[in-house]
């Protein structure tokens, strides 16, 4: 794990070496709650990487409340720091893949008063969209892949959602 912390340390030094200090917001009430925001060549386009807790700290639940709750200021907030309310995309990889399908799939209206297509895409690589088909098995979060966190947190099962088929186009998911 050590290793892990400091190849992102590294890495975000060397992107506050080309892109330079990012302007740092709270969008939630806990410290780790900060959203970073770089400025880009592109008007109206910054890039945000937000803070959140680990899932050993938050359990995944507090995680996906965390990352919703980021993109929500992000959405309400984009004017006041160069971006564009009306082009909200997220992205991530492995667990960051994962929690952008959560994003993806949140009811926007009822969850945070916001229009339902508040997020416009995403781009979610290598993450675990049916967590029903695995389980954690040992530790302090151990749970059955037939758990409701499992079932809340599928983001490829969430019922309504769209999931890309075989052809390529969109199909929609069974209802449960």
């Amino acid at each position: 794990m050590q290793q892990v912390l400091q190849r992102r340390a590294a890495a975000s030094d060397a992107v506050r070496a080309r892109r330079g200090t990012p302007r740092r917001f709270a969008y939630g009430p806990t410290s780790v709650e900060r959203l970073d925001v770089y400025p880009t060549a592109r008007p109206n386009a910054p890039v945000m990487v937000p803070e959140f807790a680990t899932v050993m700290d938050v359990g995944l639940d507090g995680m996906v409340a965390q990352v919703r709750r980021a993109v929500a200021w992000v959405a309400a907030n984009a004017q006041s720091f160069g971006g564009d309310p009306g082009r909200v995309y997220v992205g991530g990889h492995s667990s960051g893949g994962h929690l952008a399908g959560n994003v993806l799939v949140t009811d926007w209206v009822k969850d945070f008063g916001l229009p339902a297509d508040v997020v416009k895409g995403g781009l979610c690589v290598s993450g675990m969209y049916d967590l029903r088909r695995c389980g954690c098995r040992r530790g302090r979060h151990a749970r059955s892949a037939t758990s409701p966190v499992s079932a809340r947190r599928s983001s490829w099962r969430t019922p309504g959602t769209t999931r890309p088929s075989s052809s390529g186009r969109r199909a929609n998911l069974p209802k449960r």
